[in-house]
């Protein structure tokens, strides 16, 4: 539970507690479906005006790129060496957002999120979740952390 007069905090104090600590920066990891990808074109831009690196499958790194983000293109699972799988285990991943729709994405999905798990990346597969971590990474970098009792809450 992460309670705090900013959802962003909050969020990040719940992740941090949940063992899956917000990163300030380095790379995230960008696949989604395509009815994902305008939310996901919001997360993006905000993780790059706060310094990240973008990484994306094929299809979202060019949508990306199109809406003038800039995003390397990473393989799939599927599509050789390195992917993303390589790339979580090397390190590079600070952040994965993964939503998918057909059952191979799914496939794919599954060592993505087995990888993270292991290596203690924290991992969305909702675009809500996504955007609930941005905020949580942009109060992270602009506000001071802040904790209080429940008894102190419950005054204000």
């Amino acid at each position: 539970m992460g309670i705090d007069g900013d959802f962003g905090w909050a969020f990040a104090k719940a992740q941090a507690g949940a063992g899956a600590v917000l990163p300030k920066s380095g790379t995230a990891f960008i696949s989604v479906k395509e009815l994902d990808r305008t939310i996901a074109l919001d997360v993006a831009r905000r993780l790059r005006k706060l310094g990240f690196q973008i990484q994306a499958t094929g299809g979202t790194a060019a949508y990306l790129r199109d809406q003038g983000v800039e995003a390397e293109t990473v393989y799939k699972v599927n599509e050789g060496r390195p992917h993303i799988v390589d790339h979580i285990k090397n390190g590079s991943v600070a952040l994965v957002v993964n939503t998918v729709r057909t059952a191979s994405a799914h496939t794919d999905s599954l060592s993505i999120r087995r990888e993270a798990l292991h290596k203690g990346v924290p991992y969305y597969t909702t675009m809500r979740g996504a955007v609930a971590a941005v905020l949580g990474i942009e109060a992270m970098v602009k506000k001071e952390l802040s904790i209080r009792t429940l008894q102190e809450y419950h005054r204000a």
